[in-house]
C-alpha cells in the first residue's frame, strides 16, 4: 500500500499557459494538498488536469442585458457538469478510477514541501529524514473524501517555499462564490445574497457579500459581547465589507452538497434529500468517521438543512407584487444555526421576481432569500412549520434551543447565565469528540508506533484557521436580542390575552422595589414604579412601568381596561382594594361603577344633607373677558362712603391634590376660584391665567379691596397663595375666617380644629358631604368640570355666606363694666377663657367682703350660677372645687372677674358641644407638603418591610404552618397598666363617635388593604405582648364562617389526639384559613370592638422594660385607624363574595379549599415578589425588561388563572398563538376528523376585536404630551432617524425619550435655566412647572443629548438640587474646620512611610505531592533482549524520590516523545500513560485459560503420550494395563472401563 502524502508544489520556472477559446492566461503558483498519485501519472499530466485557464478580464461598459426568456431544459439525462473546486474554478473532468490498487508513484525531481509534516526528499521513498531533527513520517490526510473530489487536487492560495511550519492563526481570504447552475436570468444582473439575515428581500447590488450593520452579531463570530474569549479577540479582524471565510472542511462539504442538490434533481425538480422525504442531510457517527479518516476534521462533519420550498411549492408569490418567483441560485454561504451543544448549517436559495424593480437601480434585480420571514408567511402553514430556526441578522438559533431559553428566562435565569450554560454544553461536546479521537488513537497506538505514523492534534474550540473548528457560542446580548425580537412579534397576543380577562374585584398596588435595579441610565431610574392591577382570580389585569407616581401616568391604563371590559361584555369592577386611599377619587373617576349604590359615611350622618337651593345659579367662566363681565355686577355694589356697609361674598378655591413619591399630599396651584354673592355662585377657572401670572382686572379689584369681606374657612391662606402665584404687588386682603368669627360668638370653643362641615352642622344644622372624591381630586385643572365638581365647588362658597349671615345675628359676649350691679347676666369661663362652664348673674350679695370663708377682693365677685355646662370644671377661685360639688343650681360661688363676660340672653346662642375629631383626611390647606396619616400610602410594603408593623404581624401569624403550643405561653408580660399611656388614650379616643346600630349598607367600593392599615401600628419588637396582641387583634377583626368552623371541628375530632378548632388555629393557622372563610364586621360593629381592644391592650406594660405597648404616637395612629373603620374602608362589602372555592382537600376529609380576594396581598406577594426574581437586573436594556415583563404576565395568568378557576395546575406551554391556531383548525376540520378533541375553556383572542390595552411601557397621554410641549413620535421608517433610546421613545410615543435628568449636559442645562429662565426662577413662588417643562422640552427638540422631561421629574430633581445646595453651603462654612483633617488624610508623605506592597503573580495551579504511585505497581512485560518496558522508562528518566518504587516494578510503554512535565520528573506522565493502558486492557476480552494437556492413559503432563496415546509406555492410571486406551477425552471424569461405554 502506497503512502498518502500531503504536498505543496510550486512552479517557479517560467509560466504555464493554457489556451481556451483563443484566450491565453498565465498560470499562477499553486499548492497541491492531499493528492493520491498513481504510478503512471506524471507531474505534467497532473498539471494539465488541474490547471484551469484564468477567466478573461471583463470589458469596460455595461454588459448587454440578458434575455428574459428562460431556455427549456433538454430532454433526457443532462450531461455531467464540471466539478467545482473550492476556489470556484472548473475542473475539466475526472477519469473513472480503475479497479484494483493504484500503481506506485514514480517520483521525479520536482521539489515538494509539506506544510505540517516532514520534508520529503525528491526521489526518496517517503520515509522521514532522520538527519533532520523534529521530522516525522508520513502524515495522515486531513480527511478522506468520499465524493468525486476524492482524487481532485485542491487549489489553495499561493505560499512561498519554506520550511516546515505550524498552521497560521490568521484567517484566509474568502473563497470565491460558486456560480449558479440553475437556469434563470444573468447572475451578474441579480443581487447576490445580502447581509439581511432576517430575509431582507431586496438585496444590495454590490460585490460585497455582507452588511456589517449587524447589531446582533458581527459575522456570527465577532460579537462584541463580554462572553467572547481572549482567543477570539486575538484573531485578525476581517476587513469591513468582507466576511470571514468558511473553514476548509466545511467549505468542501458545502460545495459537494450544493453540487449534489443542484445536479441530481429528479423529474419533479426535487433534490435528493426531498426525494428521500427529509430536509436534513445524514451525518456519520464519529466512530465510523474515524475508521474512514483518522483526523480531527473528520469529526466535524457538518449537518445541513436544505430549505428550497420552491421545489415543493412550485408557485411562490412575491410578497410585494404577488407575481410568481423563480429560483435564481443558491445562497453562496450556509447559515450557521446554534443548537444545544452544536450547530447545523442551513442552505437556502434566492428567488427572483421578474416584475419588481430595485429601488436604487431601477432594474429587475430583486431577489428574495428562501428563509425570508415574508416568504415563510406565504408558504403553506404545514410546510412553514418545518422551518427549524429563529433567524438573526447573519445566523440563527434553533427553535428547540430558543424555547428552552425562553423557559429559562421565564423562571428567572438571566441571559448571561444562559449564555454561560450554553457555552459549557458546546465545549463539553467538543471535548467529548476530542476524547473520543484520542481514545481511538490510543487503541491503535502499537501499530501506528511501529509504522511511525503521526496524527494531527485537536485545535482550540475557537480556532479560526482553515483546519480549526470555528466554534461559536452566542453571547448574552445576542440571546437577549433574539428573545426580545420574538416577544415584539407576539406582543399583541400578550396584550389580547390579558385584555380579555375579567375584573370584578380588583387590587391595585405600586411596587418601587422592582424598578430599583432595572432600566437605569447613569444610575438614575428610568421608571419610578410598577403599577399592577389583579382581578378576583389573582390574574394580572394591568401591569405597567410608570415614570412617576402621578395619576396621569397610569390613567390611560385604567381607561383602556374599562374600555376592554365594555368591548367584550365583561362586568365592570365592583370592588377595588388599594393601599393608598388617596387613589379613591381617581379610581372612582376611572370606573364609574365604583360609585353605584354607595352611601358614604359622613361625620354628621344623623343630620340632613345640605342641598343647594334651586334658585341658586352656578355660573362657570373661564375667559378673561367673561370673568370681568361677571364680576362687574359685584364690583358695582362695592361700598363707597364710610357709612356704607361692607360687601360680603362667599369665597373658596380648589386645586389639584397630588400624591408625591414620599407618600405626602402636595397642593397644586389654584385652579378654580368660587365667589358666592346673593343668588349667584361664580366658578372661575383661572389655572392658565395663574400660570401666565395674570388675573382678570375685576377679580383683582375684588381681592385687593379691604371692604369686600371674603368669608370662608382658611380664606387668608387661599388669598396669600393666589397672591404669591401671580406675584401681585398689591396684597389680597379682606379675609374673614368663619371659625374665629364663630368662636367670638361662642358657637365653638376651638377654632383650630373646626372645619366648614362642623360649622355647617352647628350653625345651619345641615350635613356637608365631604367624604367625596372631589375633595382630593386631581381634575380641577380640566377644561370641562363635571356636574359633581360644580355642585361641590358651589356649596363650598355658598355655605360660608349662609353661616356668616346666621352668625351675624348673634351677640358677642363683652367684658363686665367697671361698675357692677346685681342681676347682670354673665357667662363663667374656664381658666383658658374660651370654654363656657356655667351661666348666671351677679349675686345680690356681690358687695360682701367674704363668702364661705373666702375673702372677696377687687379681682373677685360673687356670682349666682343658674346653669352648669361643664360639671367637672374646677373653680380655682373657690378652693378649686368642681361645679358638681356645689349641688344643683342655683348656687353661689366666688369667681374671678377676668373669667366673667356679660351677654344678652335673648340674642346669644349657647355653643354646641363640638368634637375634636377630624374627618380623617389630612389638611390640604398648607402650602408645604404634609405627612399623610389616615390615608397614608404605605404601598410596596413601606410598613410591611419593618418587622414591627402590626399588619405584617397579622400576616405572619396567618401564614404560620406549625406553632409550638408552648410558645403561646411564653413571654414575660405584666398585667399592670401604664397610667400615663391610658390617660393619653382616653384623651385621644374619647371624642370618637361610637356608632351602635347594625346596618348592611355599602359605604365604599374602594377599600383599603387591612394589613396595610394595621401596619401603621409599628409596635416594639421587644415587647412581650406583641405576638399575643396580633393574635387577639386577628380574632377581633375576622369572624370565622360558622359552617366551615363546624366542618373543621368535626375533622379535628377525628385526629389522634383530637383537636378543637381553637387548637388548630393556634398551631396550624395557615392550614385552617385555607379551609375556612372569614368576614370583617361592618363599621358600626368593628369600630366598637377595635376601640375597646385598643383601650384594654394599649396601656399594658412589658414585664422587663416596663414600657407600655402604645406610646403617644401609637395612640394617634389608633385614632386614624378607627376613623378609617368608621368610614367603612376596612369592612367587607355586603353581598359581594370574596371567596372562591377552588377544590377539596382529600387528605382532610374533603374539606373545601378557598381562595380569598380580600386586600392587595396577592398583588404584592403573588406578583411583585415573584417578579423581582424573574426580571433581569444589572444593566438590562429597557427593551429586554419590557419583553420579560410581558412574558411573565402571560405565564402568571395561565398558571394562576387555570388553578384558581379549575383547581387544576396548568400543564401546557406558553405559546398561546399555537393553541389558538389548533383550536381554529379543529373547528374547521370538524367534519373530517374522527372524534376530534376540541379545546374547551380556551378564549381565542383571534376571534375578537383587538384590545387597546398595553403591557409594560405606556404611551404618554396626548393631553400630557401636549401640555408638556413634546413632539409626537414619527412612525414613518423613511423619516425617523436612529437616535439614542429610540425604543423607549417609540413606546412612549414621543419624539425623544422621557428620562430623568441624568447626563452632565442636562445638569448644566438645569443650572443655566435656574439662572436665566423666568419659568424656573420666579420672584415669589419658585419654578412655574407648567412653563418650565415646556421650556425644557423646547430645548430638547433642538439639542442632542437633552431628553424630554415630565413635570414630576423636574420637581424631583429640583428637590435634590436644593438638598445639594444645602450640602454645599455646609461644606463651605466648615471648610476651615475640615481643612486640617483633609490635609492630613491626603498628605502624600504618608506613602513614603508605608511599606512597599508585593503583588501575587498569576500562576497556574499545580500539585507536586500525593501521586497515585500504587497504580504503577504492575508486573513487568518482557521485551526483546531481556529488557522490560519499565526498565527502559526508568533508565530514560530516573526517579528523584526514594519513595518511588524501583523501576523493575513499573510497566510503561516506550516513550514516543518527551512527556510533559506536570510535577516531579515524569511521574504524572507515567501515571497517565499507565491509566490509559489499563483502560485499553480492560476493554479487551480476557482469553480463556486452557488446561495443560496430559496423557489420557497415564495422566502425566510430561508423558509423550499427551500427543497420541500410542507414544505412551506407562501403564494405565485406572487399570494398570499397558494396552489400555486410557480415559475417554470427552468424559475425562470417568475411569477407563466406564468412559468408553
Amino acid at each position: 500500500m502506497l503512502p498518502v502524502i500531503n504536498v505543496v508544489s510550486t512552479v517557479n520556472s517560467g509560466s504555464l499557459t493554457s489556451t481556451s477559446n483563443t484566450n491565453t492566461c498565465a498560470v499562477p503558483p499553486f499548492q497541491i494538498l492531499d493528492c493520491t498519485l498513481a504510478a503512471d501519472v506524471t507531474l505534467s499530466t497532473l498539471l494539465q488536469e488541474v490547471l484551469v485557464p484564468e477567466q478573461p478580464v471583463r470589458k469596460r461598459g455595461r454588459p448587454p442585458k440578458p434575455k428574459p426568456v428562460v431556455p427549456k431544459r433538454p430532454r433526457g439525462r443532462p450531461p455531467k457538469k464540471p466539478v467545482l473546486l473550492p476556489d470556484g474554478e472548473n475542473y475539466p473532468g475526472i477519469a473513472k478510477r480503475r479497479p484494483g490498487r493504484p500503481a506506485k508513484v514514480a517520483y521525479t525531481g520536482v521539489k515538494m514541501i509539506q506544510l505540517d509534516g516532514p520534508i520529503i526528499i525528491p526521489g526518496s521513498t517517503g520515509k522521514p529524514d532522520q538527519s533532520r531533527p523534529g521530522t516525522c513520517g508520513v502524515v495522515a490526510p486531513l480527511f478522506r473524501a468520499t465524493s468525486k473530489l476524492a482524487h481532485t487536487a485542491v487549489l489553495k492560495t499561493p505560499l512561498a517555499i519554506s520550511a516546515t511550519k505550524q498552521p497560521s492563526a490568521e484567517p484566509l481570504e474568502p473563497a470565491a462564490d460558486l456560480e449558479s447552475t440553475t437556469a434563470g436570468p444573468n447572475p451578474t444582473e441579480i443581487d447576490d445574497d445580502g447581509g439581511d439575515g432576517f430575509g431582507g428581500g431586496i438585496g444590495e447590488e454590490d460585490e460585497s457579500d455582507d452588511d456589517d450593520n449587524d447589531n446582533i452579531e458581527r459575522d456570527s463570530d465577532d460579537n462584541d459581547d463580554e462572553d467572547n474569549n481572549n482567543t477570539r479577540k486575538k484573531q485578525k479582524k476581517v476587513p469591513k465589507g468582507k466576511r470571514r471565510p468558511l473553514p476548509y472542511w466545511l467549505r468542501v462539504r458545502f460545495e459537494e452538497f450544493v453540487l449534489e442538490c443542484n445536479g441530481r434533481r429528479n423529474t419533479q425538480g426535487l433534490p435528493p434529500l426531498y426525494a428521500n422525504k427529509t430536509f436534513w442531510s445524514t451525518t456519520p457517527s464519529p466512530f465510523f468517521s474515524l475508521n474512514d479518516d483518522t483526523s480531527p476534521q473528520s469529526l466535524f462533519h457538518p449537518q445541513f438543512f436544505l430549505w428550497d420550498p420552491q421545489a415543493i411549492v412550485k408557485q411562490i408569490p412575491c410578497p410585494t407584487c404577488h407575481c410568481i418567483l423563480i429560483r435564481h441560485a443558491h445562497i453562496s454561504r450556509p447559515r450557521r444555526i446554534v443548537t444545544v451543544n452544536s450547530t447545523f448549517w442551513m442552505i437556502g436559495y434566492r428567488y427572483h421576481c421578474t416584475n419588481c424593480r430595485h429601488p436604487k437601480t431601477g432594474k429587475h434585480s430583486v431577489t428574495w432569500q428562501s428563509w425570508d420571514h415574508r416568504i415563510l408567511a406565504v408558504l403553506p402553514s404545514h410546510l412553514a412549520s418545518e422551518f427549524p430556526a429563529q433567524l438573526s441578522h447573519r445566523s440563527g438559533i434553533s427553535k428547540t434551543l430558543f424555547h428552552w431559553m425562553r423557559a429559562c428566562f421565564q423562571n428567572g435565569m438571566g441571559a448571561k447565565q444562559f449564555a454561560d450554560s450554553l457555552r459549557v454544553q458546546h465545549l463539553q461536546r467538543y471535548d467529548e469528540l476530542h476524547a473520543q479521537y484520542l481514545n481511538y488513537l490510543s487503541s491503535r497506538l502499537g501499530v501506528d508506533t511501529w509504522r511511525g505514523r503521526k496524527y494531527k492534534s485537536f485545535l482550540a474550540f475557537e480556532n479560526l484557521t482553515d483546519e480549526g473548528y470555528h466554534g461559536y457560542v452566542p453571547g448574552s446580548q445576542w440571546l437577549r436580542d433574539m428573545y426580545d425580537n420574538f416577544i415584539e412579534d407576539h406582543r399583541q397576543d400578550f396584550n389580547q390575552h390579558m385584555g380579555m380577562l375579567s375584573a370584578e374585584i380588583c387590587a391595585i398596588d405600586h411596587s418601587h422595589k422592582v424598578t430599583k435595579h432595572v432600566a437605569k441610565v447613569n444610575g438614575e431610574r428610568i421608571f419610578n414604579g410598577l403599577l399592577t392591577v389583579t382581578n378576583e382570580i389573582g390574574e394580572i389585569r394591568s401591569c405597567n412601568l410608570v415614570a412617576t407616581k402621578s395619576h396621569s401616568q397610569f390613567e390611560l391604563a385604567l381607561v383602556r381596561l374599562r374600555e376592554s371590559l365594555d368591548l367584550y361584555g365583561l362586568s365592570p369592577p365592583k370592588l377595588f382594594f388599594t393601599d393608598n386611599m388617596a387613589d379613591k377619587a381617581f379610581l372612582e373617576s376611572s370606573f364609574p361603577s365604583l360609585r353605584q349604590d354607595i352611601i358614604p359615611v359622613e361625620k354628621y350622618n344623623d343630620l340632613e344633607p345640605f342641598v343647594l337651593p334651586s334658585e341658586i345659579q352656578i355660573l362657570v367662566r373661564n375667559e378673561t373677558s367673561s370673568i370681568n363681565a361677571a364680576l362687574s355686577t359685584i364690583v358695582d355694589r362695592i361700598p363707597v362712603d364710610e357709612d356704607d356697609p361692607e360687601l360680603v361674598i362667599g369665597y373658596d378655591s380648589e386645586w389639584n391634590v397630588i400624591i408625591s413619591d414620599d407618600r405626602t399630599f402636595e397642593r397644586g396651584e389654584i385652579a378654580v376660584v368660587q365667589i358666592a354673592f346673593e343668588k349667584r355662585v361664580y366658578l372661575l377657572q383661572i389655572s392658565e391665567m395663574v400660570a401666565l401670572r395674570r388675573l382678570p382686572e375685576k377679580l383683582v379689584m375684588l381681592l385687593c379691596n379691604p371692604r369686600v369681606r371674603k368669608v370662608g374657612r382658611m380664606v387668608s391662606s387661599d388669598l396669600r397663595q393666589l397672591q404669591e402665584a401671580v406675584r401681585s404687588s398689591t396684597p389680597f386682603i379682606g379675609a374673614l375666617d368663619l371659625a374665629g368669627y364663630a368662636k367670638e360668638r361662642h358657637v365653638i370653643s376651638n377654632a383650630r380644629s373646626c372645619s366648614l362641615a362642623d360649622l355647617c352642622a352647628m350653625v345651619l344644622g345641615k350635613r356637608m358631604n365631604k367624604n367625596v372624591s372631589e375633595r382630593t381630586s386631581a381634575a380641577w385643572e380640566n377644561v370641562t368640570l363635571t356636574d359633581k365638581q360644580k355642585v361641590y365647588a358651589a356649596c363650598d362658597a355658598y355655605v360660608p355666606l349662609l353661616i356668616y349671615n346666621k352668625l351675624s345675628h348673634l351677640s358677642v359676649p363683652k367684658r363686665l363694666p367697671s361698675t357692677l350691679a346685681a342681676l347682670i347676666p354673665v357667662l363663667v369661663y374656664a381658666t383658658d377663657n374660651t370654654t363656657i362652664i356655667a351661666t348666671g348673674h351677679i349675686s345680690n350679695h356681690f358687695q360682701a367682703l367674704t363668702f364661705d370663708d373666702i375673702r372677696i377682693t377687687r379681682t373677685h365677685t360673687l356670682v349666682t350660677v343658674t346653669s352648669v355646662q361643664v360639671p367637672a370644671a374646677l373653680l380655682t377661685s373657690h378652693r378649686k372645687r368642681p361645679l358638681l360639688s356645689f349641688g344643683e343650681a342655683p348656687f353661689e360661688a366666688v369667681c374671678l372677674l377676668s373669667h366673667l363676660r356679660t351677654y344678652d340672653p335673648s340674642s346669644f346662642k349657647m355653643p354646641l358641644r363640638s368634637t375634636d375629631s377630624t374627618s380623617g383626611v389630612t389638611s390640604l390647606t398648607m402650602l408645604k407638603p404634609v405627612a399623610v396619616d389616615a390615608l397614608a400610602d404605605d404601598s410596596d410594603g413601606a410598613y410591611l418591610d419593618s418587622g414591627d408593623g402590626a399588619g405584617s404581624l397579622l400576616r405572619e401569624l396567618d401564614m404560620e404552618d406549625e406553632i409550638d403550643a408552648a410558645e403561646l405561653t411564653r413571654g414575660s408580660v405584666a398585667k399592670e397598666k401604664d397610667g400615663e399611656s391610658e390617660a393619653i388614650g382616653r384623651q385621644i379616643l374619647s371624642a370618637m363617635p361610637q356608632p351602635e346600630t347594625w346596618d348592611r349598607i355599602l359605604h365604599s367600593r374602594v377599600l383599603k388593604d387591612i394589613f396595610h392599615v394595621f401596619n401603621m401600628l409599628r409596635l416594639s419588637s421587644t415587647h412581650g405582648l406583641r405576638k399575643e396582641f396580633g393574635r387577639v387583634m386577628r380574632d377581633t377583626l375576622f369572624i370565622p364562617d360558622k359552617e366551615d368552623r363546624l366542618w373543621i371541628s368535626a375533622w379535628g375530632a377525628t385526629l389522634n389526639p383530637p383537636k378543637t378548632f381553637g387548637q388548630l388555629v393556634a398551631t396550624r393557622p395557615a392550614w385552617v384559613w385555607r379551609h375556612c372563610r372569614r368576614t370583617v364586621p361592618p363599621p358600626n360593629i368593628l369600630f366598637r370592638l377595635i376601640q375597646e381592644f385598643f383601650d384594654e391592650w394599649g396601656p399594658l406594660k412589658d414585664a422587663t422594660t416596663k414600657a407600655p405597648l402604645f406610646n403617644q404616637s401609637h395612640w394617634k395612629v389608633a385614632k386614624q385607624i378607627l376613623e378609617l373603620i368608621r368610614q367603612g374602608f376596612i369592612s367587607d362589602p355586603p353581598d359581594i363574595p370574596l371567596y372562591t372555592l377552588i377544590g377539596v382537600d382529600n387528605a382532610a376529609g374533603n374539606l373545601p379549599i378557598y381562595r380569598c380576594s380580600r386586600g392587595t396581598n396577592f398583588t404584592e406577594g403573588g406578583v411583585h415578589t415573584h417578579l423581582r426574581s424573574r426580571l433581569p437586573t444589572s444593566g438590562a436594556s429597557v427593551r429586554h425588561v419590557n419583553a420579560s415583563l410581558c412574558d411573565f404576565v402571560l405565564q402568571h395568568n395561565l398558571r394562576v388563572g387555570t388553578f384558581n378557576r379549575t383547581g387544576q395546575a396548568y400543564r401546557g406551554h406558553y405559546s398561546i398563538w399555537l393553541i389558538s391556531s389548533i383550536q381554529e383548525r379543529l373547528v374547521h376540520l370538524g367534519d373530517v376528523l374522527i372524534q376530534p378533541q376540541h379545546i374547551k375553556g380556551w378564549v381565542n383572542g383571534n376571534l375578537y376585536l383587538p384590545t387597546s390595552e398595553q403591557l409594560g411601557i405606556l404611551p404618554v397621554p396626548d393631553d400630557v404630551r401636549t401640555m408638556s410641549g413634546m413632539a409626537e413620535y414619527d412612525h414613518d421608517p423613511l423619516c425617523a432617524t436612529k437616535t439614542r433610546h429610540q425604543y423607549l421613545a417609540r413606546m412612549q410615543g414621543t419624539h425623544k425619550a422621557i428620562l430623568p435628568i441624568h447626563t452632565p449636559a442636562e445638569h448644566d442645562l438645569f443650572r443655566s435655566l435656574m439662572e436665566s429662565n423666568p419659568a424656573f426662577n420666579s420672584e415669589s413662588a419658585g419654578p412655574i412647572w407648567k412653563l418650565a417643562v415646556k421650556a425644557w422640552n423646547q430645548i430638547a427638540d433642538k439639542q442632542d443629548g437633552i431628553f424630554y422631561k415630565l413635570v414630576e421629574q423636574l420637581k424631583v430633581y429640583y428637590t435634590q438640587w436644593q438638598t445639594s445646595l444645602n450640602v454645599r453651603q455646609l461644606l463651605s462654612l466648615s471648610s476651615n474646620v475640615r481643612k486640617k483633617s483633609i490635609k492630613a488624610a491626603r498628605n502624600p508623605s504618608r506613602m513614603d512611610q508605608a511599606p512597599q506592597l508585593s503583588t501575587r503573580p498569576l500562576t497556574l495551579h499545580s500539585i507536586t505531592h500525593g501521586y497515585d504511585i500504587g497504580s504503577l505497581l504492575t508486573p513487568p512485560t518482557p521485551m526483546r533482549g531481556g529488557q522490560t518496558e519499565t526498565t527502559r522508562a526508568s533508565e530514560a528518566n530516573p526517579p528523584s524520590s526514594s519513595k518511588i518504587p524501583p523501576a523493575s516494578t513499573l510497566l510503561l510503554p516506550p516513550p514516543l516523545s518527551p512527556p510533559p512535565v506536570f510535577g516531579p520528573p515524569n511521574i504524572p506522565a507515567m501515571i497517565a500513560v499507565q491509566r490509559v493502558i489499563g483502560g485499553i486492557q480492560k476493554a479487551k476480552p480476557s482469553e480463556k485459560k486452557k488446561k495443560p494437556r496430559v496423557c489420557r492413559r497415564c495422566g502425566d503432563p510430561e508423558c509423550s503420550g499427551r500427543r497420541a496415546v500410542k507414544y505412551c509406555s506407562n501403564p494405565c492410571q485406572d487399570c494398570a494395563r499397558h494396552d489400555c486406551l486410557g480415559r475417554n477425552p470427552h468424559r475425562p471424569s470417568r475411569k477407563c472401563d466406564d468412559a468408553w461405554k
